[in-house]
């Protein structure tokens, strides 16, 4: 039996797409960064491409090499190893959903710091250790009384004031005043090197909205809006301008594919009144046929609504039946399925065997048994019966719940004995050993003592007694499932 629930696994385990585990995503993650790469020449190859999907793969790459940085930093870091679950709390996450969003903002981010990349900005130097020392200078030289000329006063020098005699010297020789005016000339250069970088920018967004290149319009658009300074007037009026037209470039492709809609449709319109003839008269058999099929249809499920039914029809003694069953204690039967058959099993009015399911395109999506137990069935003549146990701790629903089923138990009616074609059997009805028929010496039969007992062993001589069955023949309807409102 552990046999072919392990071909079953497998067999399951290829239909369903499961997520990478953490260890292979973190070995993955290494084998990235074992290939060291140069950031700063991939933005190079990136501002040399003129192929956007060359562009957009160099991207994914550096997005690619700092995602795994950050995984791998991650995982270092974490306090619970990645292949592990804290008990008692689920984790918020994935790997592979971090590894994912990771992915998505690594590539975002490394489009902004390109574009940033490409704005040079005014490096100014620091002057102030330098303005200080020439206050304390002029300090100086202004509690001396003779005019146009530096005299140094007789106390002892310091290495401050050593300093400023040198600072002395270089005024008389007018070189501060000329390093000063370099200072300010490399401003004005600066100034005049981060304008021009600008207005470049400006040249090259006017250039990509009259191109109709709008994706890289807006990206530029973007850049610019935060580069530009606010005291900019005239860079700023053309950037808003610029801003505008490509607005307007914006609302002229939407009326164009709007015309061209337009268009389309208008010609999709012509198409179907030239065929609105002869589709009216295929249109007319295929109804004709339609109704016909319909009509045929409707037989069939009468018909089978019908057979249904005649199967709830009740034995002629079936209040001994219930005599025994009320002497022993058997309020109900229990089925226990899937969760993800609740859906059918309400859309189709009620539980069905496997076998009218397979007949009647009823998709069973969870079915209980797999292939030997349909073959056991068959051997036995119990493909089209319905089964239910007399007890709620069934051990073939524990094994399954403990291999991660998600099951529910359903409560049945006990009406269902009383039908003419229910079978009452002993023990599970794949036993070899089984004992079954429709007469109340086979109800009879029934070990009741043996199914009240609560988590029965292998070992226990009740242990086959306690999975006695109740087998309804093709349908349990919904109606005598009590407890199928308690379910969402």
């Amino acid at each position: 039996m552990k046999f072919f629930k392990n071909i079953w696994r497998k067999i399951r385990g290829l239909f369903i797409k499961r997520p990478p585990l953490n260890e292979k995503i973190i070995s993955e993650e290494k084998a990235v960064l074992e290939v060291a790469i140069l950031i700063e020449d991939i933005y190079t190859k990136i501002q040399e491409s003129t192929d956007p999907y060359e562009k957009a793969e160099l991207i994914k790459k550096i997005a690619k090499y700092n995602t795994a940085k950050t995984i791998i930093e991650f995982v270092e870091n974490e306090t619970v190893p990645a292949g592990e679950k804290k008990k008692g709390r689920k984790k918020l996450y994935e790997l592979h959903e971090l590894r994912t969003e990771l992915q998505i903002l690594g590539e975002q981010r490394t489009i902004l710091d390109f574009n940033e990349s490409q704005i040079k900005h005014a490096n100014y130097p620091d002057t102030s250790s330098f303005d200080n020392r020439i206050n304390n200078l002029f300090t100086q030289l202004s509690n001396n009384n003779i005019e146009y000329k530096v005299k140094l006063t007789n106390i002892s020098i310091s290495a401050s004031d050593k300093s400023f005699q040198q600072l002395e010297r270089l005024l008389t020789d007018k070189s501060v005043l000329e390093k000063h005016k370099n200072r300010e000339n490399e401003k004005l250069r600066q100034e005049v090197l981060y304008k021009n970088q600008i207005k470049q920018k400006l040249a090259s967004l006017e250039t990509y909205i009259n191109q109709n290149k709008l994706g890289e319009a807006k990206l530029l658009l973007n850049v610019l809006i935060k580069a530009i300074k606010p005291n900019y007037e005239k860079e700023l009026t053309r950037l808003f301008s610029a801003k505008e037209k490509l607005n307007e470039k914006e609302l002229q492709i939407f009326k164009k594919q709007q015309e061209e809609l337009l268009k389309r449709q208008a010609e999709e319109a012509k198409k179907i009144k030239e065929l609105e003839v002869r589709k009216l008269v295929e249109h007319r058999i295929a109804r004709e046929q339609q109704l016909a099929k319909h009509k045929i249809e409707e037989v069939k499920k009468t018909e089978k609504e019908r057979k249904l039914k005649a199967l709830l029809s009740k034995k002629f003694n079936w209040r001994d039946f219930q005599r025994v069953l009320q002497e022993n204690g058997i309020n109900a039967f229990y089925h226990f399925t899937d969760y993800q058959n609740l859906k059918s099993i309400k859309e189709n009015n009620g539980l069905y065997s496997w076998h009218y399911a397979d007949s009647n395109g009823i998709i069973i999506n969870f079915p209980g048994g797999d292939t030997l137990s349909r073959d056991l069935d068959k051997r036995y003549g119990l493909q089209d019966y319905v089964r239910v146990s007399l007890c709620t701790n069934h051990p073939m629903q524990y094994r399954l719940e403990q291999q991660g089923r998600n099951l529910l138990l359903l409560k049945i009616d006990i009406e269902i004995a009383y039908f003419e074609n229910t079978i009452f059997c002993n023990i599970n009805a794949t036993d070899t050993n089984h004992q079954k028929g429709t007469d109340l010496n086979d109800l009879e039969r029934i070990s009741f003592s043996a199914i009240k007992r609560n988590f029965v062993s292998r070992e226990d001589p009740d242990f086959k007694h306690h999975q006695a069955e109740v087998l309804v023949k093709t349908w349990i309807p919904l109606e005598h499932i009590t407890n199928i409102n308690n379910f969402a």
